[in-house]
């Protein structure tokens, strides 16, 4: 019976539910979802925050590289899980799939962002007196962010300085403690310590502030600034290539940095304004940048 269903069986019922483009389907499905989870739950936020701080500090030669890429990632899941859990009613118009996320886990992402707040308080006991001053000033203003962010304006000049005095200033200060207060890097101010703390910035904050112009002309955001779509997007893509632009001025060492305001400005390139294209593209586009900056050095 069993050679008889064999032998009668056909290539296409062999094959039947098995097809490569099925599984291809269903392989994307699974990497959309995943990438979803990775945003909505701020696991995006902290991969960015992390790779951002990890190519400014390889620039620099940090001392410390992992901790401080490992300070940032832990702040910025603490900040964002915070704000999302606590905000659910103002997000809902403007990240509907993200709300829906919080609050069908919501106990899960309390539990994560407890551990992520556990695992900062760990760093800070090792992290220089300079250093835990700028996150816990840092931090103040992530926790008063479901307050502040009702101007959309402020809200783009205060997060876009927040991210960049993270990404950039934490490297920096590890650099200044190693050499005991001379210059802001290895190797001392004759090294143009100055110069580099004002390239990464210009890198990191083109970014940053390119990112958070899109992220408002979103569904669900856009009507809410008043803004046109249009030039709002021009300005943004003419800051993200402003930054891309200068990049041949830039030292040779700080010069890989520009992949972050590059990757930015391709994905505004290919615009869209749905949720999924904002929280994936648009901010992935600052890890895919930062990854790319550590590793062309």
């Amino acid at each position: 019976m069993a050679w008889r269903a064999f032998h009668n069986a056909t290539p296409g019922k062999v094959l039947a539910g098995r097809s490569p483009l099925r599984g291809g389907a269903a392989l994307a499905r699974g990497l959309v979802r995943l990438g979803e989870g990775l945003a909505y739950s701020s696991g995006l936020a902290a991969l960015v925050g992390g790779a951002m701080t990890a190519a400014v500090g390889r620039a620099f030669a940090s001392p410390t590289l992992l901790r401080d890429a490992a300070l940032v990632a832990c702040g910025a899941f603490v900040i964002y899980g915070v704000d999302r859990l606590r905000d659910v009613a103002h997000d809902r118009p403007s990240s509907p799939g993200r709300t829906a996320f919080v609050l069908r886990r919501r106990r899960a992402l309390k539990a994560a962002t407890g551990l992520a707040a556990l695992a900062l308080f760990v760093l800070l006991a090792a992290t220089p007196a300079a250093s835990v001053t700028l996150c816990l000033g840092l931090g103040a203003i992530g926790l008063l962010h479901r307050r502040m962010k009702r101007d959309v304006r402020f809200k783009i000049a205060y997060v876009a300085a927040a991210w960049t005095a993270a990404c950039v200033g934490i490297p920096w200060l590890a650099g200044l403690d190693a050499t005991s207060g001379v210059g802001g890097t290895p190797g001392g101010a004759g090294d143009g310590a100055d110069v580099s703390i004002a390239w990464a910035v210009l890198f990191v904050g083109s970014a940053v502030t390119a990112n958070l112009i899109a992220s408002n002309l979103r569904d669900g955001k856009r009507g809410a600034t008043g803004w046109s779509s249009g030039s709002a997007l021009f300005v943004a893509r003419g800051i993200a290539g402003a930054g891309l632009a200068l990049a041949a001025l830039a030292p040779e060492r700080l010069g890989p940095l520009a992949w972050i305001p590059a990757a930015e400005l391709a994905s505004l390139c290919f615009f869209r304004s749905s949720e999924q294209f904002g929280l994936l593209a648009v901010d992935g586009a600052l890890l895919l940048g930062a990854l790319v900056a550590i590793c062309a050095r």
